[in-house]
């Protein structure tokens, strides 16, 4: 004791703080290490009441699908229905009837149907004219260079098309 007390002592005041912030920190690390298994036993209770009802609702539930079960097995079960409850589900298989129709094959097969009358694809070939083109761009492209260079090459092309050309 006597030499914690002369190292204290000996300290500067900035070391002497931060000696007795440790001091503190480990008091409060006690603590808490004494107050942990408190806190576990009380999580550990709490974790059975709580386990406790979920368990009691999961049982009764699973007793009421197995009597269902046996209600459906004999037949019996539309008797254990409420007349709501009857009503919602002929109004749900009512709509899936309606549904039916509006989603799959059915439904794209009669949309293709449908578009394949309506459809007419605009034709850019005209009757008569000559051919000197591969595809659109290539016919745009034939069809400026003639307008600029058609006055010189007229003869060539003539000479071309007789056999005669140089």
């Amino acid at each position: 004791m006597a030499d914690s007390e002369d190292a204290i002592a000996s300290m500067t005041p900035a070391q002497r703080k931060l000696f007795e912030l440790r001091m503190k920190v480990n008091a409060g690390r006690k603590d808490n290490k004494k107050v942990q298994p408190r806190l576990r036993e009380l999580a550990a209770e709490h974790e059975r009441l709580n386990n406790g009802d979920k368990k009691a609702k999961n049982e009764e539930h699973l007793k009421k699908r197995k009597e269902m079960k046996a209600l459906t097995a004999t037949g019996r079960a539309h008797l254990e229905e409420t007349a709501e409850l009857a009503s919602v589900r002929a109004k749900k298989s009512e709509q899936k009837e309606k549904r039916k129709a509006a989603f799959g094959w059915d439904a794209f097969n009669q949309e293709r149907i449908k578009a394949r009358k309506t459809f007419s694809r605009r034709r850019r070939h005209v009757d008569g004219e000559d051919v000197d083109y591969i595809n659109h761009q290539n016919r745009m492209f034939n069809r400026k260079a003639s307008q600029a260079f058609d006055k010189y090459t007229v003869e060539i092309r003539q000479n071309l098309e007789r056999g005669t050309a140089l």
